[in-house]
Parts: C-alpha cells; sequence; structure tokens
C-alpha cells in the first residue's frame, strides 16, 4: 500500500526505490480495485508510470468500474502518460461498467489533444457508440469530434 500512495507523490519518492525491492507487488490493489499504476497515470507522473510497467505493473489491470490506467490518464487529459500506455499495449477501447471508454472520458472532460491521441490509436469513433454514453454531452462530444476529425485531416494533407 505504500507503493500506492507514494504515487501521488512522486516529485519527493523515487519510485525505483520501491520498485528494487524484490518483494513488492506492484499490481496491489486497494478495496476499490485501483493499483499504483492507475493512480501515478491519474496524478500524470509519466515517469512512474514508466517505472511501474518496467517493474512489471499490469497494463491491463482494472478497477472496480473497469477503468484501466489508460481511462485514468486519459480522463485527467494527462497525454504524456496516455502515450506510455498506449506504447505498452493498453487497449484503446477498453470499456468501463458503465460503457465508457478513455475516448469519451477524455472528449466529456475537454481534453482534444488527448481525444487525438487515442483516435490516431484506433479508438472507436463511432457516434451511436458515443451518443449511448455520453447523454447530456452530445454537443461537446460533436464538437470535439468535429476538432478532432478536422485536425487530423489537415495533419494528414500537409504531409
Amino acid at each position: 500500500m505504500v507503493l500506492f500512495f507514494a504515487m501521488k507523490t512522486e516529485p519527493f519518492v523515487k519510485c525505483d526505490t520501491f520498485t528494487n525491492f524484490g518483494d513488492v507487488q506492484v499490481d496491489l490493489k486497494t478495496s476499490n480495485g485501483s493499483t499504483a499504476l492507475h493512480n501515478a497515470a491519474n496524478c500524470g507522473h509519466s515517469a512512474v508510470v514508466k517505472q511501474l510497467l518496467q517493474a512489471g505493473a499490469g497494463v491491463g489491470q482494472c478497477a472496480l468500474t473497469g477503468a484501466n490506467a489508460l481511462f485514468n490518464a486519459a480522463t485527467a487529459g494527462h497525454t504524456e502518460c496516455v502515450e506510455v500506455l498506449l506504447d505498452a499495449g493498453s487497449i484503446v477501447d477498453a470499456v468501463t461498467t458503465s460503457g465508457s471508454t478513455a475516448l469519451h472520458s477524455a472528449a466529456s472532460n475537454g481534453h482534444a489533444e488527448v481525444v487525438q491521441r487515442l483516435i490516431a490509436a484506433g479508438a472507436d469513433v463511432d457516434v451511436q457508440v458515443w451518443l449511448a454514453a455520453l447523454g447530456t454531452n452530445t454537443l461537446l462530444l460533436l464538437l470535439l469530434l468535429l476538432l478532432c476529425v478536422c485536425s487530423i485531416d489537415s495533419l494528414l494533407m500537409s504531409t
């Protein structure tokens, strides 16, 4: 449990201080199913996310809500953590118990850069799925989706 709470203080605690000990369980879960990786991703500590992954943390571990570390990073708008987790093999369209994905959460929280990165990684942009997941945030979703599609199109045309 010390490792989990240390992830909140990444600027002050070197993660490898904990992960270099052979008996540390990097995937130990709290009562809500969260791990140190979930916490580090949620706090935007990309260096700690990398260290935990190198120490064997499971990129696919889910909390009781079904949220994985990618979902947490996307929800909080931490693009660098999103990139590290995607590079480590996190499933871009993993679905929580409420039916949301990292893309839904990033869009509903206004994190356009994360939305663009998730779409570039192959996230499902099916409008029907989005409407079902976001309900009352439909206008925000459509505006963000339009912004992202236009941005990606302009990037593709300029290369």
